[in-house]
């Protein structure tokens, strides 16, 4: 059985697919527009494999409009048909999905947090959970997220930039502006261009008015 880049299980027999799954991930979180084509290769690999379609619907979800509902729930029906295949974990995902194509955001967010408890390695369900509450308005869950599942993670998992970056963020909206900076410039140490943690910095310079400092 294949893994995704922090060992969690993919149920994919396909090394091609679970190549292009990693792949699409690691473009999602460095927002790179070359996500859709890569999880799109996942399921041409692999039609069978659940999590790669359940990855292509909350892609189009993550675009904010409804005019990609129609591909978003498209991707879910695949999801759902190859589900019994699926483990328990990336059931779960496609529970999640279905829930948020539905509009209920509050409940896709616990569904993530379930995922969570069980898999706090998991990084697709920490970053929605915590794009989500983003647009909630929810600045203690921004923080709260990564905070809650940091202690089954270290500088060896890969990832760990990225939660530090969203973590950093989180701090930042909550007025810790030390502590954001602090987690912001860790971050960018994994990966300069973060741009969780570029932005979290940037807005820790800005209210402390160190303006020269955000300018370069």
């Amino acid at each position: 059985m294949a893994t995704d880049a922090r060992g969690l299980t993919l149920s994919t027999g396909s090394e091609e697919a679970a190549g292009h799954f990693n792949a699409a991930m690691d473009d999602y979180f460095q927002y790179r527009v070359s996500a859709g084509k890569r999880a799109k290769a996942a399921v041409e690999a692999d039609p069978g494999f659940a999590l790669g379609h359940c990855l292509r619907g909350y892609l189009f979800m993550l675009f904010g409009s409804t005019a990609f509902h129609g591909h978003a729930r498209a991707a879910l029906e695949q999801a759902q048909a190859a589900a019994p295949g699926a483990s328990t974990r990336e059931q779960a995902h496609i529970a999640a999905l279905e829930t948020w194509l539905g509009g209920d955001t509050e409940k896709t967010c616990a569904r993530w947090e379930e995922i969570l408890i069980a898999h706090p390695r998991d990084l697709l369900a920490v970053r929605l959970q915590h794009f989500a509450f983003f647009w909630l308005g929810r600045s203690a869950e921004l923080r709260g997220a990564p905070a809650r599942v940091l202690y089954a993670w270290d500088k060896d998992v890969p990832g760990y930039g990225n939660m530090l970056g969203m973590l950093a963020f989180g701090h930042e909206e909550c007025g810790a502006y030390a502590e954001a900076e602090a987690a912001g410039r860790r971050a960018m140490e994994f990966d300069p261009e973060d741009l969780w943690a570029l932005h979290a910095v940037a807005h820790v310079l800005e209210m402390q008015g160190r303006l020269e400092e955000g300018l370069s």
